[in-house]
């Protein structure tokens, strides 16, 4: 599975990124850090770490990487994704909660 990028970036699933462009080296620098967590719900749900070996959780990372205004990739915009399954349900779901009383 592979996603292309407007400025050259390539992207595979598993973490590979190809290029030589600020954006490219930035995926690098964040895929490689531990660390990097992805918001792939609205709030107030956590964020979850990020794997790039799920499919889903890799694509919304990128989407929400060439979206974040910064630096050389200001104009970067994905060109070409591969069909990934859908995100799991938001632990945190509004019609399961107590708080949130459903109206019919």
């Amino acid at each position: 599975m592979k996603w292309e990028f407007s400025d050259g970036t390539v992207a595979s699933l598993g973490g590979n990124v190809e290029g030589a462009t600020l954006f490219a080296q930035s995926l690098r620098k964040l895929i490689a850090d531990e660390e990097t967590t992805v918001s792939i719900w609205p709030e107030p749900n956590e964020t979850v770490p990020l794997d790039a070996n799920d499919p889903a959780i890799f694509d919304r990372f990128l989407r929400n990487e060439v979206r974040t205004p910064a630096l050389g990739w200001m104009m970067t915009t994905l060109v070409r994704a591969p069909e990934v399954p859908p995100l799991p349900d938001p632990p945190n779901d509004p019609e399961d909660s107590e708080d949130f009383p459903l109206i019919h």
